[in-house]
């Protein structure tokens, strides 16, 4: 057997690079040992062990899957089950524009708790900021301030993007995102030629169409990155309503000085999250957008089984 890297997959059938080369490679059995309930038991930056090579038939078969020092998952709502969309990354990206389709604050908040919850470092892309400026710029400063990287730039023209190429260096790296926010623009830009198709946002209902239709893990200009299908919403079920505080990383200093060891920071008396929430010690915007994920945490906890 050998080792390989798995670069994308579907219905169980994975493009793994071995020895420079990319084979089809399925699974054993039709499924690997592991312990976990998951959509799926391999995704982009997963290194497995593979037998069975035929270089010539460009085929072989997936034994084992090594362990990961990382991993950024979602729970898939169709599937009913977690879903990593990459493995093995260094940092995480959301990808957001400032305008077609609007920023929302919140999903971006959605993401950083994700990244947090899962131990991955994370940063934020706010694209097409030709479209407004100053917005984007606000937006950078923002996410900036809580110690996040944030690139404001403009995919199509390449304005700002040589900064987050220092800053991306060959690590393997994840792009999550809203369809329509220039995730394959980006790509394309970043690598100097065209990797993956692009369309254009559906100005009826001002929302993207989804060009990127299985994560994939691309090398290509010294840059190792994991392009992921549109996502219209990141479900945050897999995160704890008593750890959901945590995730936010300016409540931190905190958490520990409020009144009752067990407060979920909600309308609790001697909160202290809530008190730096109205002195404006952490942003107002933040402290609502923790409100309404811990709202809907307990509501799915509530749901029977």
């Amino acid at each position: 057997m050998t080792t390989g890297l798995v670069l994308t997959g579907r219905n169980n059938i994975f493009t793994v690079l071995v020895d420079d080369q990319m084979l089809l490679c399925r699974l054993k059995g039709k499924r690997l040992e592991i312990d976990e309930r998951s959509y799926n038991p391999l995704a982009p930056g997963d290194f497995v062990r593979v037998g069975s090579v035929n270089h010539q038939e460009e085929s072989g078969i997936i034994e084992e899957r090594l362990d990961r020092s990382s991993a950024f998952v979602r729970f898939n709502r169709k599937r009913a089950a977690p879903q990593t969309l990459a493995a093995n990354v260094a940092e995480a990206f959301c990808v957001t524009s400032v305008r077609e389709p609007q920023l929302r604050p919140r999903f971006v908040d959605r993401f950083l708790a994700l990244a947090e919850h899962q131990g991955i470092p994370a940063g934020v892309i706010v694209n097409k900021a030709d479209l407004d400026a100053d917005a984007a710029a606000s937006a950078v400063v923002r996410y900036r301030e809580l110690g996040y990287p944030a690139f404001a730039l403009c995919a199509v023209t390449g304005d700002g993007t040589e900064d987050l190429r220092q800053h991306l260096g060959s690590r393997l790296v994840v792009f999550v995102g809203q369809s329509g926010v220039g995730k394959s623009t980006l790509l394309n830009g970043l690598v100097g030629r065209e990797i993956q198709r692009v369309e254009h946002v559906s100005h009826r209902f001002l929302r993207g169409r989804h060009t990127t239709n299985a994560a994939r893990l691309i090398e290509a200009a010294g840059l190792r990155i994991v392009d992921t299908p549109g996502v219209r919403e990141l479900d945050i079920r897999t995160i704890d309503t008593g750890v959901l505080a945590w995730c936010f990383r300016e409540f931190r200093s905190f958490i520990g000085s409020c009144e009752y060891s067990d407060c979920v920071h909600h309308d609790e008396p001697g909160c202290a999250v809530r008190t730096a929430a109205v002195e404006g010690e952490v942003a107002s915007e933040r402290y609502e957008s923790y409100l309404k994920l811990l709202v809907e945490l307990r509501d799915l906890e509530s749901e029977p089984s």
